[in-house]
């Protein structure tokens, strides 16, 4: 099991790790199509949605995001193997659903007994601490 500060810490590096690569990856498009290409294209937002999944669901296979490294977290599914490719994705929308209703999925974690977030819970997968 891991604290929960930790877990936040994680979220907090990592927030920080997509925002830089949403920056950079929306520059060149808005600065070669400026005339078509604005913040609230349909287009354009999907486009940042599947790159926050790429990121987060590439970096879960490999068994980490930045943040969880920073902090020696590693993403294991129930089995303690490494997730399936329909627990990465399923995982990725209900974080995402976590966190659109006011972190409450995350809040999940200070009361389940096996300090389970509401996202790792419907997933199958967990988080754990490894020095």
């Amino acid at each position: 099991m891991i604290s929960f500060p930790r877990r936040i810490a994680a979220v907090l590096y990592d927030t920080i790790a997509i925002l830089t690569i949403l920056y950079f990856a929306s520059f060149a498009p808005v600065l070669i199509a400026d005339s078509f290409i604005k913040p609230e294209n349909p287009g354009f937002q999907f486009f940042l949605f599947i790159l926050t999944a790429a990121y987060f669901i590439f970096c879960w296979y490999r068994g980490q995001t930045l943040g969880m490294a920073a902090w020696h977290l590693y993403l294991e599914n129930d089995t303690r193997q490494q997730p399936k490719a329909k627990q990465l994705v399923s995982r990725f929308l209900l974080a995402g659903i976590s966190i659109l209703f006011f972190g409450l999925g995350y809040l999940w974690a200070l009361i389940d007994p096996s300090k389970k977030t509401f996202h790792d819970r419907a997933s199958g997968t967990y988080l754990i601490y490894r020095k």
